[in-house]
């Protein structure tokens, strides 16, 4: 291209705005040994070769992605969904830079796909569960394991939308959160619920609604 720019660290010289990004993922990237993240090749080439190398450049200056990036590469931080999940709203406005790494990341080849409405829903049944009473939390834990997930990856699998199956398992999983809580706090044995008890739950529930 026709657009260059001043190199600091080649005194004399103007680099093409290519170079300079090329130089910039090389210098951010390396692990240990002086060499690109094995894991990150792939996004290093598919960034490199972008249609606008200045773009490119001014994401990688802004901080947040970068920093993700230079952790990846240095093995501070896993290169994995989890590790991005992890991260992401630890600091303002840092959720919306990990999702757009995320599906770079994805894109190239350096992450595997996965549904984001089936993950926000285990992150969401995770926060919740961490709320809940300790004892209650292991029966809640099953049932999200072995029905609220396992239903809605079903239904996923089958075709159903992901946004809409996720949050009305979520919704589910609220409830039942709440229910339990409910009968926590009027010392009923979970073990051992009357009718009466669960007609009373409907009832306040149905006036809550």
């Amino acid at each position: 291209g026709s657009a260059f720019t001043f190199k600091a660290a080649a005194p004399g010289g103007f680099w093409c705005q290519r170079c300079t990004l090329n130089s910039m993922l090389l210098e951010l990237l390396q692990d240990a040994s002086g060499a690109v993240h094995p894991g990150l090749s792939s996004f290093v080439a598919a960034l490199s070769a972008v249609e606008s190398p200045v773009t490119a450049t001014q994401w990688l200056r802004r901080g947040r992605a970068r920093d993700l990036l230079v952790a990846i590469a240095r093995g501070e931080m896993d290169l994995s969904h989890q590790a991005l999940d992890e991260v992401a709203g630890d600091i303002r406005g840092r959720a919306n830079a990990v999702e757009h790494l995320r599906q770079l990341l994805v894109s190239c080849g350096a992450l595997p796909a996965r549904d984001e409405y089936l993950s926000r829903l285990e992150r969401t049944i995770t926060a919740l569960l961490e709320q809940v009473h300790p004892d209650d939390a292991k029966v809640l834990r099953r049932f999200a394991r072995f029905q609220v997930l396992a239903s809605a990856r079903g239904r996923i699998d089958r075709g159903g939308a992901s946004a809409a199956v996720s949050d009305g398992a979520a919704q589910k999983f609220r409830v039942a959160c709440r229910f339990m809580a409910w009968l926590r706090a009027r010392g009923i044995d979970r073990m051992d619920i009357p009718q009466s008890a669960i007609d009373q739950w409907l009832d306040e529930h149905n006036m809550a609604v």
